[in-house]
């Protein structure tokens, strides 16, 4: 089956889910990019999340392992994801980080972005509950609907 048919497990999701997860993706990267760019975007808003959790002495970065399907980096080609845990940031935190990062790593590429919430990190429990794949399908897919860049 399709990511889009399980939409009705997202709008779900959205009310109950315990992970949020921010999608960014690269506008016209046809035209070319430096992939270790993007490597590095992730890896220094990963590094600065690191230091709110210590900072703040709470769990706020959530690392998905799949016992089905292995481990998962969150990078698929230009797209990235950053995923936390639900209500331990506000979504404009994230955006002001990724911001941040990207200017202070002089990257001059605009990104589609997006977030939601979802349910479960494993691949079999997909039918009944929202899987992070099907809500980072579901996000690429709504992003490249809307005018808004980072």
């Amino acid at each position: 089956m399709s990511w889009n048919e399980y939409n009705d497990l997202f709008y779900e999701a959205q009310k109950s889910g315990e992970y949020h997860l921010f999608i960014f993706d690269l506008k016209g990267s046809r035209k070319g990019y430096n992939y270790l760019d993007i490597l590095e975007l992730r890896k220094s808003i990963y590094s600065r999340l690191k230091e709110l959790e210590i900072k703040q002495n709470i769990k706020i970065i959530h690392t998905p392992v799949e016992k089905a399907r292995e481990d998962r980096i969150g990078i698929l080609g230009d797209l990235f994801s950053i995923i936390i845990i639900r209500d331990t940031l506000q979504a404009n935190d994230i955006y002001q980080i990724f911001m941040e990062e990207k200017q202070r790593l002089n990257i001059l590429h605009e990104f589609h972005y997006d977030n939601a919430f979802y349910e479960t990190d494993d691949w079999i429990l997909g039918r009944q509950k929202y899987y992070r794949e099907y809500c980072i399908l579901f996000l690429d897919n709504r992003s490249k609907h809307k005018n808004d860049t980072l």
